[in-house]
């Protein structure tokens, strides 16, 4: 009988609280939730026996936490210098209690303390302790579950019926206004009491979103940062989309934590990044295969939105993949049923290539009636391109529909079509309007009209932003460096060559060879000539295959290995550069192996 009263009175409390003094504020409001909810709770001062002073302090401590199935440790800065915390801590290790951290502000946990508190039940509650206090529910239900003997039980709110995610609810409605900042916390807050549509909307919006993320507010990364720190993978994805939309950085950091996002094989957009990135060479070396493997597997998730992106693979075909447009179409015409704006701009742009007009206008309307916004600026396109000077009124007025609803695109389109028309105010006005909503276009516009106008510095300083916007555009900094004469002090020749490495197509890879081989330009050499025919052979452009071989056939070169270069002659030969298939019917006539 002496036996079953002591596990009695050890059972007397489901929660210890630990806790620095000046959060009582906190404090209380945790133990008000909890015990809405029948959570018994013990806190210092209020549950002290009025006894318990001095001495007896201690022990009043130590009796409620051997009476507690569950120790609940409010963590912040002081609280890691507290003795009295350190100490309850230590002491309910001790004695094996179920330990749950709740972060009430950023701190740095160190000294070994991470490593004992680091358990699944960790809380991050910082900067809104308020908004997680389901989730600290959920957890001490679950606990109290598995270990209550006293003939109670708890079950988890959200496995019932009546369980209303409040955070979910209220991050929707604020989406749906565009009030991001406070929508992404609320879903946040959400997704980390698991909710999985919670997750999911989240991906979604980070990968809609692409460059304006940078608009957000710092919170957001803070809390992202650290719940990807700790393994979930939609955080993976917030941060890679924070890094994705950095000027600063090549992709290499957003490659890495794309691959956290997808390695719990739950993210469709995940996969959907990794087949841009392996497919444009993003932070990773280009790899077509890969590419259409991501694709794939992002659309066998329900991913539609890969469709145009296997589209554009087949349309274009390369070395991977032969040019198939039927496929094509049939990519293009998935996606765009399933509402996705790039597959059906795809399928426009296709069918208006291949005269296929009314089919082309009556997917604009689709668009439109779907209530996509993008759909206003397809219109303008397809009717300015008509010529007639009526019908092109009337795409402006499509245009600005769009641009009313915050289609940055329609910015561009309308700074193009006031500079045609020699309206050069409203041109520049227009594209100013769509850099404030990083808009490359619009940046490459007032780079060209500053160009066409001899404002050389202005011109190279757009040219400049649009790089590091999009990483693409580095030829027309060649072109003012080398064809032009401009000559920017921030920016050496060296700088430039780099510039001009990093992004890779037939233009940039010219005025790179025109810089390793002109004298003039002060970094002349064979070794920067090699390298930028590698570069270009690599990345599988035909005339720099064919350049590269050659190097290969020079008998007295110090890379000769005529095996080798003829490989690379029929790379480019088999990509129809008129040159290698000459060189090769050369060979073949001569017999030479």
């Amino acid at each position: 009988m002496r036996t079953k009263a002591k596990n009695q009175e050890i059972l007397k409390y489901d929660v210890f609280i630990s806790y620095k003094s000046q959060y009582v504020n906190i404090v209380k409001a945790v133990v008000h939730f909890l015990e809405k909810e029948k959570i018994r709770c013990w806190y210092a001062p209020r549950d002290l026996d009025s006894k318990a002073a001095g001495k007896d302090y201690d022990d009043a401590i130590v009796n409620a936490i051997n009476a507690a199935r569950i120790v609940v440790v409010l963590l912040c800065d002081d609280a890691l210098s507290s003795d009295w915390v350190k100490n309850e801590i230590a002491y309910a290790q001790k004695k094996e209690k179920t330990i749950i951290p709740y972060v009430i502000e950023e701190v740095l946990v160190d000294n070994g303390l991470r490593m004992r508190l680091d358990n699944k039940h960790w809380i991050d509650a910082w900067p809104d302790p308020e908004r997680k206090l389901t989730l600290l529910l959920d957890n001490i239900k679950l606990l109290l579950n598995r270990t209550r003997t006293d003939g109670q039980s708890y079950s988890i709110m959200r496995d019932s019926g009546a369980f209303h995610d409040f955070d979910l609810e209220e991050g929707m409605v604020l989406l749906k206004e565009k009030e991001y900042d406070d929508a992404i916390l609320a879903l946040m807050a959400s997704a980390e009491n698991d909710n999985e549509k919670a997750k999911e909307q989240l991906c979604r919006i980070f990968y809609k979103l692409e460059l304006r993320v940078n608009e957000l507010s710092a919170k957001i990364w803070t809390i992202a940062e650290r719940q990807a720190r700790y393994g979930d993978s939609y955080a993976a994805f917030i941060m890679h989309a924070k890094y994705f939309a950095d000027p600063t950085d090549s992709g290499i950091i957003s490659f890495e934590y794309l691959k956290k996002a997808a390695a719990d094989d739950k993210i469709p957009f995940a996969f959907l990044r990794l087949g841009m990135f392996y497919n444009y060479g993003i932070g990773v070396k280009q790899n077509l295969t890969l590419a259409l493997h991501y694709y794939n597997k992002a659309l066998d998730m329900g991913c539609t939105d890969a469709c145009g992106f296997l589209g554009m693979m087949y349309q274009d075909g390369n070395t991977k993949l032969a040019r198939d447009e039927k496929k094509a179409m049939e990519y293009y015409l998935r996606g765009a049923k399933s509402g996705d704006i790039r597959a059906m701009k795809s399928l426009i742009k296709f069918l208006w290539q291949n005269n296929d007009i009314d089919r082309a206008m009556g997917w604009s309307r689709v668009a439109i009636d779907m209530g996509c916004p993008e759909g206003y600026c397809i219109m303008g396109r397809l009717l300015e391109l008509q010529g007639d000077e009526g019908v092109k009124d009337r795409a402006v007025e499509y245009y600005k529909k769009a641009s009313l609803l915050d289609v940055k695109e329609a910015c561009s389109a309308l700074a193009n079509f006031y500079w045609k028309a020699g309206k050069r105010e409203e041109a520049y006005g227009y594209a100013k309007q769509g850099r404030l909503c990083h808009d490359s276009a619009s940046v490459f516009y007032l780079a060209s009209f500053n160009e066409e106008e001899g404002n050389l510095s202005e011109a190279w300083k757009y040219y400049y932003e649009r790089y590091k916007l999009v990483h693409r555009g580095s030829e027309n900094l060649g072109r003012l460096y080398i064809e032009k004469g401009y000559r920017p002090k921030s920016v050496s020749v060296k700088d430039l060559a780099s510039i001009l490495e990093s992004s890779v197509n037939e233009g940039t890879l010219n005025y790179l060879v025109r810089l390793y081989s002109d004298n003039s330009f002060g970094i002349a050499s064979d070794e920067g000539l090699r390298r930028a025919y590698k570069i270009g052979a690599m990345s599988h452009v035909p005339k720099y295959e064919y350049e590269y071989g050659l190097m290969f056939m020079k008998v007295d070169g110090a890379m000769y290995n005529p095996y080798k270069g003829k490989e690379w002659i029929a790379m480019a030969a088999s990509g129809g550069y008129t040159p290698a298939v000459q060189y090769l019917e050369q060979l073949a006539s001569q017999e030479i192996v």
